[in-house]
């Protein structure tokens, strides 16, 4: 268990050892401010882990792509396979699947490479089981369309903001609870989309989820699933050790009021 008032002792041996012995007088308010930095340090760790800063959700995820072209009504942006929703996997003609690991960050942009690899390859992040398929990303008129899903849990509440080109949309793994969706905008915007970026924001607690993101319509394409608050509670160890320095300066505080009072 930790002691706040032995670490506090240790660090002033340290810090005095090349000098004169300390007196008890001197050596009270010096322990006293180094347990009061102690867990003034503690008490500033524990909030930074806590607050985790803004930035893209990192992990290890499970992706599953669908690659093909539409079916209904080919290089239409109303077409079914253009959505962000798993519904899109039907619009498909014989559809290309394929699964693979990956860990790093859930943020990716590519503008110059038109296929599935280089999009992935432009995260912060690598392969870790299965492959990437060969193919093309999408293409112009709304023809060619990959379907990303992005299976991932989370041990924490989490909220921010997915920022994409073409639509995405958020479940509940496994189930049809749709919990966010801008997939819809792609139809509701007319012509002019899905080539404009949009962003949507969302407020998950622990969990898994699917994230479905669509790429159409050619290059460019992103996708960045940003973190920008996690709550998180402190560890147990943590703690326990902020109480220890603050117990070890309540002590030392009744020490030296005891003292004062019988001398």
């Amino acid at each position: 268990m930790f002691d706040g008032t032995i670490v506090a002792e240790a660090l002033m041996q340290s810090r005095f050892r090349h000098g004169a012995g300390l007196t008890a007088e001197r050596r009270r308010p010096l322990l006293n401010k180094t347990l009061a930095t102690i867990a003034l340090a503690t008490g500033v760790a524990l909030f930074a882990a806590g607050n985790a800063e803004a930035g893209p959700l990192p992990g290890t995820f499970e992706v599953t792509t669908w690659r093909g072209v539409n079916s209904v009504n080919p290089g239409s942006i109303t077409d079914p396979s253009q959505q962000a929703l798993p519904s899109a996997i039907a619009g498909l003609v014989t559809p290309a699947v394929s699964t693979f690991g990956y860990t790093g960050n859930l943020s990716f942009f590519q503008s110059t490479t038109n296929t599935i690899a280089a999009f992935i390859a432009s995260g912060v992040g690598m392969v870790t089981s299965g492959s990437v398929p060969v193919g093309i990303l999408s293409s112009g008129s709304f023809t060619d369309t990959t379907l990303f899903r992005f299976r991932f849990s989370v041990t924490s509440n989490i909220s921010g903001i997915i920022s994409h080109d073409d639509g995405v949309s958020l479940f509940v793994s496994n189930t049809v609870d749709n919990l966010v969706s801008s997939g819809v905008n792609l139809v509701a915007s007319g012509s002019a989309a899905p080539t404009a970026s949009g962003s949507t924001s969302y407020a998950i607690g622990p969990g898994s989820y699917d994230l479905f993101y669509s790429e159409v319509n050619g290059l460019p394409a992103f996708l960045n699933f940003d973190v920008s608050s996690n709550v998180e509670v402190p560890e147990p160890a943590s703690m326990a050790l902020l109480g220890a320095g603050l117990v070890g300066m309540g002590v030392l505080g009744r020490r030296r009021a005891k003292t004062a009072a019988t001398a």
